[in-house]
């Protein structure tokens, strides 16, 4: 990171709205990583039953956890406020939004009356993979790849741009594995897959996608 924190210090090398970049972009990832890592052991593992599956599951947490690493390292290299890039979910309105969105969703496995034998159980447990996998890893990490893979490519904070593209290799696995396990699910127990359910992800689907657009427009305000 020696380049990078030069460049971060340096007064002429990066803009102001190329700054805005990394910080709102540490500030997602601190915050979804840690949402998707909670989804792994407080709702997917506990109801699958497939010895693969489970221990790909294991797999995807340690990853997450060296996402959240990467976070901690730039915030350090940086010399950012780590308490500012962690609660960015509080403060900022748009990274707030989505932590709300994938929240709402995933605390419902705290009810003592899910019961996953139960259909509407089960079509929550699929909503929560979708928003997940599909939404969260498949949409709205995706801008914050694209721009740091931008910088990157103009020899801009190199070291954070290699990190990124270990975190893109990862995020693509997860979510052709989320896509894959939704689909067997859905084999498996064709009775959830009803119209007024797969209605239900597609509004959910363009949710997520607006939610993007307006971090979007939000992480680029001058266009």
């Amino acid at each position: 990171m020696s380049q990078d924190i030069e460049q971060w210090r340096s007064k002429d090398c990066l803009t102001d709205d190329e700054r805005l970049i990394v910080k709102r972009t540490l500030g997602l990832f601190s915050a979804g990583e840690s949402l998707v890592s909670n989804s792994i052991t407080e709702a997917e593992t506990k109801y699958i039953s497939d010895g693969a599956c489970k221990q790909y599951m294991l797999r995807k947490a340690f990853e997450e956890s060296l996402h959240n690493y990467t976070v901690k390292m730039c915030v350090e290299s940086y010399g950012l406020s780590l308490n500012e890039v962690a609660e960015a979910y509080k403060n900022i309105p748009t990274i707030s939004k989505q932590e709300k969105f994938l929240s709402k969703i995933l605390y419902q496995f705290d009810d003592p009356n899910f019961d996953i034998q139960d259909t509407k159980c089960q079509q929550l447990y699929v909503k929560n993979l979708f928003s997940v996998y599909l939404i969260c890893e498949g949409i709205w990490f995706f801008p914050n790849f694209a721009l740091i893979m931008s910088l990157g490519r103009q020899n801009k904070l190199i070291g954070f741009y290699d990190q990124i593209k270990y975190t893109i290799r990862d995020e693509t696995v997860h979510v052709e594995f989320g896509v894959g396990l939704i689909n067997r699910i859905i084999y498996e127990y064709p009775d959830i897959w009803t119209k007024d359910f797969k209605d239900e992800m597609i509004h959910l689907m363009q949710e997520g996608v607006n939610i993007s657009k307006d971090y979007s427009k939000d992480i680029l305000p001058n266009g």
